[in-house]
């Protein structure tokens, strides 16, 4: 995971209200990522801690259809909410998941599960008990990025009329900084916003 990406998960979760966790263990039975299979093992060779932990508790499906068996409804939740393309998409498993749906190492679990969900654009299993509030975030996150396009558009008119070069140094460092957050989002989707 970049530095970019802990300071947004970190900023994110620290008022998360844990309590809407229905502790169902349901998002521990079939779990996806953004990544294929192969490009974390990359991300692993590369030193990448974060893909390090993921492949450390969760083992891969052989198939959608295995992923299917273990639960038909997370899998076609996550198949009707992802923008991959299915042939990219690799599911998990815990190995750490009991059979009533608690973690078997509980108090050991990596960071990974202690942030999870960690984005409003995670795909939660249906009835989560963070759903409403992932849709709040995201709802959040839409207005900011909407707010940040309508600065870059004040930003770059405030650069026709500058009159000196520091006026121009900095809008222009405004400009990059709001085109940086708004790169960010636009793996989510922001160009549409």
């Amino acid at each position: 995971m970049e530095e970019k990406d802990k300071e947004n998960v970190l900023n994110m979760i620290k008022d998360r209200p844990q309590s809407l966790c229905k502790m169902c263990g349901k998002c521990c039975r079939v779990v996806t990522t953004e990544d294929t299979y192969e490009k974390i093992l990359e991300k692993i060779e590369n030193g990448d801690t974060y893909a390090k932990d993921f492949l450390s508790i969760f083992v891969p499906f052989k198939s959608i259809e295995d992923a299917r068996k273990e639960s038909a409804e997370i899998v076609d939740n996550i198949l009707k909410r992802t923008s991959q393309k299915i042939e990219d998409i690799t599911f998990y498993k815990c190995k750490y998941l009991r059979d009533d749906n608690k973690c078997g190492d509980y108090k050991n679990r990596p960071l990974l599960c202690r942030l999870n969900p960690f984005s409003p654009w995670s795909i939660v299993p249906p009835n989560c008990g963070f759903q409403s509030w992932l849709d709040e975030q995201k709802e959040l996150k839409i207005k900011e990025i909407k707010h940040q396009k309508d600065n870059l558009k004040e930003l770059k008119e405030l650069l026709k009329i500058a009159k000196t070069q520091n006026q121009i140094d900095e809008i222009n460092k405004r400009i990059s900084k709001t085109e940086e957050i708004i790169a960010y989002y636009e793996k989510y989707g922001s160009k549409e916003w």
